[in-house]
């Protein structure tokens, strides 16, 4: 059952991240880990998150998951099916040397191989039409599970109250009979829990304190999500 006071009082088939960065879906793999009994966690999770990833990730990826997608990006992504998103004309090198997709400001940081660190433009026209085969089929994945009968889900971290309100309608719209609830997660030095709630969406508020060395703050704050998504229902999948 979840925390008492918020509407996740029911059991949800799946969690689908909806970024903004790698951390969620670091985070919810984390948590279905933690749920297997002893004897299906042989490995330490970052061992199994990378190598053999059933366990982590028991419905697979979805479009989001591994990229750092503004909210803006994910709603707009999801009013077009994502139809305009990962042209090869729109995708640039930033300053990290990882591509980006400039007309929706989604990066995508792992997507591409790299040469001291860097993504090139010879490695993106080298290797763009396999990752555009990859993320056009995520992309119809994740427009799939909008039609799920069963509720899913949607975990998003730092979207601005426009724009999660945003999400949460572009998902609505998507199948109105599909069953959802947006967790929407923002980190904030002075308050903790849930600050706002309704039948589709919460708004948790975590400290941004990690407790993680500096190399490894992407992941997040093991605890302060534990505390959150622990309490959560989500069916096992065998």
């Amino acid at each position: 059952m979840a925390q008492p006071g918020t509407p996740m009082d029911r059991q949800f088939a799946r969690v689908v991240g909806l970024g903004i960065d790698c951390r969620v879906r670091y985070q919810i793999s984390r948590s279905l880990y933690d749920r297997l009994p002893p004897e299906k966690r042989t490995e330490p999770f970052e061992k199994a998150l990378y190598a053999t990833a059933r366990a982590t990730t028991p419905h697979g990826t979805f479009f989001f998951d591994w990229l750092v997608s503004p909210a803006k990006a994910v709603a707009r992504c999801l009013n077009e099916d994502f139809k305009g998103v990962f042209r090869r004309e729109n995708l640039a090198i930033n300053a990290a040397g990882s591509a980006v997709d400039k007309e929706y400001g989604i990066v995508f940081q792992h997507a591409f191989s790299r040469v001291e660190g860097k993504v090139t433009d010879a490695i993106v026209d080298q290797e763009y039409e396999a990752q555009q085969v990859k993320f056009a089929y995520l992309a119809n994945k994740t427009l799939a599970n909008f039609s799920e009968p069963e509720p899913t889900l949607y975990v998003i971290a730092g979207a601005t109250p426009s724009d999660l309100g945003a999400v949460q309608e572009a998902i609505a719209n998507k199948k109105p009979a599909h069953p959802f609830h947006v967790l929407a997660v923002r980190g904030d030095q002075t308050t903790r829990g849930f600050v706002e709630t309704t039948d589709t969406h919460s708004v948790y508020v975590m400290t941004q304190q990690v407790n993680k060395p500096a190399s490894h703050r992407w992941q997040g704050d093991d605890g302060e999500w534990s505390a959150l998504l622990g309490p959560i229902a989500i069916a096992s999948r065998d």
